[in-house]
């Protein structure tokens, strides 16, 4: 790798983090001797579907993340970036033939993927995300979801006490649960046998090290965030509108959910056109705006905890078809929600949680934070 001094001497350089579901490329230019933000965007890959039962990567799913690297790299030829990172986490790390992927970018894109441990995947998030809480006076506990894996790191003084990468991504638990379209009793008690057996440090942890905010970073977060946010927009005092949803199954009861309204849907989405078809439609890039943190903001959003339960019970209650008509889920992640948010949950209840935030920052912000500094 180059060093910092010489990172620092490039007016530009492109982050690629390759996740178990989304391929995410982030582009900084340095204006001024400040590092902005000038693209960034993100890619539904599902580089680990169907390989996760033998710890292999499906060549079609290779061929799918090759693809969504040749998008990348026309983005950054055009933009004249000659410093890119790549880096790739929990289903390159565990696949059998994850040499196999890296090698296969390096010859069609002459990338050098890096395959980070899970240790460093926490530390690298955990350098995203603090860049967003200065103002958290308190301990608090950050959770990144991922697809492959999820992360634990617990923070004392803006400073990682403990931390800790899980096998408990939402993409390998569906694969493990294969859960029904809306979870059922069934789904629910294997999911949490499941977790206390995996989550028993942690557990322990917790209860030695009481700590009442939950900082969340990563895709399910982001989903979170935006059910609260529509819901105020409808009109809603607690962030989630009202709507009606049947059966949905919490724990071992049965409970009658509020819903976040539907949206309808906005039919198909276009395939861009730098991605060969695969069998399903490749989604559309979710591209972001331009903006950098202010000092107020920091990038770091507060869901409510008092909105959280209705948010779960919608979530939980509702079918794959109703998630994917519902205009702030989108479309990749709506299969995996109802897990995502189970998971959420079952942390809340290790500890006297009573505050909830979301943060903008995650792995590739760590690694520019890390390597740009």
């Amino acid at each position: 790798m180059d060093t910092t001094e010489e990172l620092n001497n490039n007016q530009r350089v492109a982050i690629i983090d390759c996740g178990t579901n989304t391929f995410n490329l982030l582009v900084k230019e340095k204006v001024e001797g400040k590092w902005k933000t000038l693209f960034k965007t993100k890619l539904p890959v599902k580089l680990g579907a169907g390989g996760f039962s033998e710890n292999v990567l499906m060549p079609n799913r290779m061929a799918r993340g090759v693809d969504a690297l040749y998008s990348y790299k026309n983005v950054i030829d055009s933009l004249e970036v000659k410093d890119v990172r790549v880096f790739a986490t929990s289903a390159v790390r565990e696949a059998s033939n994850g040499n196999v992927f890296v090698a296969k970018v390096k010859k069609h894109l002459n990338f050098d993927m890096e395959v980070i441990s899970g240790d460093r995947e926490a530390e690298l998030i955990f350098e995203g995300v603090v860049q967003t809480t200065g103002e958290i006076k308190e301990d608090f506990l950050i959770m990144d979801i991922g697809g492959g894996s999820t992360e634990f790191i617990f923070v004392r003084n803006q400073k990682p006490l403990w931390r800790k990468s899980y096998l408990l991504g939402v993409s390998r638990l569906h694969g493990m649960l294969d859960p029904a379209s809306r979870i059922n009793q069934d789904d629910v008690n294997r999911l949490r046998t499941h977790l206390n057996k995996e989550l028993q440090d942690l557990i322990s942890f917790l209860k030695e090290n009481p700590v009442k905010i939950l900082v969340g970073s990563s895709g399910s977060f982001d989903t979170l965030f935006d059910m609260y946010q529509f819901g105020v927009a409808e009109g809603s005092s607690k962030g989630v509108a009202q709507g009606s949803v049947k059966g949905v199954a919490q724990d071992a009861k049965q409970v009658s959910a509020k819903g976040v309204a539907q949206g309808s849907s906005k039919g198909p989405s276009a395939k861009p056109t730098l991605l060969a078809p695969f069998t399903e439609p490749m989604e559309r890039p979710f591209t972001e705006p331009f903006t950098e943190p202010t000092e107020r903001s920091m990038n770091l959003n507060e869901i409510p905890f008092s909105s959280y339960p209705s948010i779960h019970q919608w979530l939980v209650g509702s079918t794959l078809e109703e998630r994917l008509k519902h205009p702030s889920i989108p479309q990749m992640r709506a299969e995996y929600m109802p897990l995502s948010t189970y998971l959420v949950k079952f942390v809340l209840e290790q500890s006297s949680f009573n505050k909830m935030y979301q943060s903008e920052y995650a792995l590739k912000e760590g690694v520019l934070a890390h390597y740009l500094s």
